[in-house]
């Protein structure tokens, strides 16, 4: 009886479990998108990445109050910004244990908890990096080569695999890194352009490179058996076989139109659960979008300079008298006469810049790959060295006497910077202008009267800018107290009562008394500078303050604005790349 019960009830449990009684669920789309240009008008995302269990995409957009740093968790509504990681901060990365994000800011390397904590900085140097472990990453470093890093805030690094120059290579970019330690994915360059570097794997820990005869940047690997990379703004796949580390078949093509940063960062990312993000738009490999000059008044009112030309502007200073202008260009330095309006190139050497002054106006210093030299601005003016030691040495302001260069020594095997000043005698000599230990000090201007110095330092990795009384020092005053850490490039107005300096999103002015004690009279934002070009870890200042006028020139950039737009997912990323390559 008991076995003819059940013969009759199980039809009707079938039934009742078939997909006709099942109760009611809304399908997951194998595509759809995550709003941000449709969200934020004219947003748009760009660095984007997914977490390994496809949960979470962070991504990078400028909802019109600078860039911010957003996560979206699929399921949730909307995206939210990450709280406390300040203006810009780019090119995130996400621990194997999806707990923390690692990201780039102001030349460094942070660490922040990805479900909210206190930011930690963990390396003084922000080339391309990946996340090996939970505790290791990977860099690229321009000294050539990987090295592995420790993500505890020891900043302790060790070199783990030099470029192989023996193979012709001559730059590793972009890393990722294969399942289990096995080695490095990387973009091989051999002194050939963007369009021509070529995906190459760096095993683990032998540091041998292999490269695969397929043109590529930025290559990932997908679990499901390929390695992810774009040609152009084309998307590409290629089989590969992870224990051999070798590729089987051809590349195929999976999304047209992925948009490509001038850096190399292709806008894509696979989960290994193979969810795949994206962000369309153009390649802009070797495009170089050019500056251009304005004058800005304190209200940011915008009048064209003398000369309109466009170029790779970098710092630029006039002389004394007003009629010259000396400008970084790309890696050289060019002088712009207002009287005639000649452009001349006084220097094509690679990384010459950081142009100072002589009082006459007739001659200025400058540094041609961190050595200090002297340049007539007459035709045919020879550049003579002044200044050449093991730490590159760049100016920025000229003593009244101008027996002293104060300037920046960069020291290239840690990074770091410090304050020193260069004796401009028979013989030059150089000391310290600080006395620095480990802080990190840069960018130093000298009042017109002579008797103040300012000078950004970066103290746990936030840049403040301080006052302090040169030559004799004396106790520094903090400046930049509303700068939330973002404070760069000091410039005096006519005299020492004034200082400006920009905060990451404003100028700033800074009405000083100087006696009897030195102390904040009044803080007042003035204009935005978020079209301005400025490079917060380098040498470049990038605004020149012009007394008689009461304005500031500086440097523009026009960049192409490109429509706003949301980020592509497709749900089944596996399955579509193993029908499009699939195993042999």
């Amino acid at each position: 009886m008991r076995c003819r019960v059940l013969h009759l009830v199980a039809p009707i449990l079938a039934a009742l479990l078939s997909p006709a009684y099942a109760p009611a669920q809304s399908p997951v789309p194998a595509r759809s998108s995550i709003p941000v240009g449709s969200k934020w008008a004219g947003a748009r995302p760009g660095q984007v990445t997914i977490s390994d269990d496809g949960r979470r995409v962070f991504y990078q957009a400028n909802r019109g109050d600078g860039w911010r740093m957003f996560v979206h968790e699929f399921g949730q509504a909307g995206s939210r910004e990450i709280p406390g990681l300040g203006d810009t901060p780019y090119f995130p990365d996400i621990s194997p244990d999806g707990k923390s994000l690692l990201f780039g800011k102001k030349g460094w390397v942070w660490k922040t908890p990805i479900d909210g904590g206190p930011l930690s900085l963990v390396y003084s140097v922000n080339n391309f990096k990946a996340m090996e472990t939970d505790d290791t990453f990977i860099v690229s470093k321009q000294t050539g080569g990987f090295w592995r890093v420790r993500a505890d805030g020891s900043r302790k690094d060790e070199r783990i695999a030099p470029v192989d120059t023996a193979s012709g290579a001559t730059t590793y970019a972009r890393p990722s890194m294969l399942p289990g330690g096995r080695g490095i994915l990387t973009s091989v360059g051999f002194n050939t352009g963007f369009d021509l570097r070529k995906i190459g794997i760096v095993s683990l820990p032998s540091g041998k490179l292999t490269v695969l005869d397929e043109y590529g940047i930025n290559p990932r690997y997908s679990a499901s058996g390929h390695i992810l990379y774009t040609q152009g703004n084309t998307l590409k796949a290629i089989r590969f076989d992870l224990d051999r580390l070798q590729p089987q078949g051809q590349g195929v093509t999976v999304v047209e139109g992925v948009e490509v940063y001038p850096n190399q960062a292709s806008q894509f990312d696979i989960s290994a659960n193979g969810v795949l993000v994206y962000v369309t738009g153009p390649s802009e490999l070797n495009r170089v979008y050019p500056r251009t000059l304005v004058w800005v008044d304190r209200a940011g009112y915008e009048t064209p300079f003398d000369s309109p030309a466009e170029k790779l502007y970098g710092a630029v200073r006039l002389s004394p008298n007003g009629r010259y202008l000396a400008a970084e260009v790309g890696a050289g330095l060019h002088l712009y006469d207002r009287q005639s309006g000649a452009w001349a190139v006084l220097s094509e050497a690679g990384a010459a810049g950081a142009p100072v002054w002589a009082r006459n106006s007739q001659s200025l210093y400058y540094s041609r790959a961190g050595v200090l030299g002297r340049q007539s601005v007459q035709p045919a003016g020879l550049w003579t060295e002044v200044w050449r030691s093991d730490r590159q040495f760049w100016g920025y302001a000229l003593t009244r006497d101008s027996s002293q260069l104060l300037g920046t020594d960069w020291i290239t095997s840690s990074g770091l910077w410090h304050l020193s000043t260069i004796a401009l005698g028979a013989k030059a000599t150089s000391v310290p202008l600080l006395e620095s230990g480990d802080a990190i000090r840069r960018n130093p201007a000298l009042s017109p009267d002579g008797n103040w110095v300012a000078y950004v330092e970066k103290t746990a990795g936030l840049d403040n800018v301080y006052v302090q009384p040169f030559p004799a020092g004396g106790k520094p005053l903090l400046v930049s107290k509303d700068a939330s850490g973002e404070a760069s490039e000091p410039a005096w107005g006519q005299s020492a009562g004034e200082l400006f300096y920009r905060d990451g999103a404003r100028m700033v002015a800074v009405q000083l008394e100087t006696s009897p004690t030195l102390r904040i009279k009044r803080t007042t934002p003035l204009f935005s500078v978020r079209r301005y070009y400025g490079y917060l870890n380098s040498f470049a200042t990038v605004h020149a303050y012009d007394a008689a006028t009461d304005r500031f020139l500086m440097v523009r950039n026009v960049i192409q604005e490109l429509p706003g737009t949301d980020i592509q997912v497709i749900r089944n990323g596996f399955d579509v790349l193993n029908r499009l390559a699939p195993r042999k």
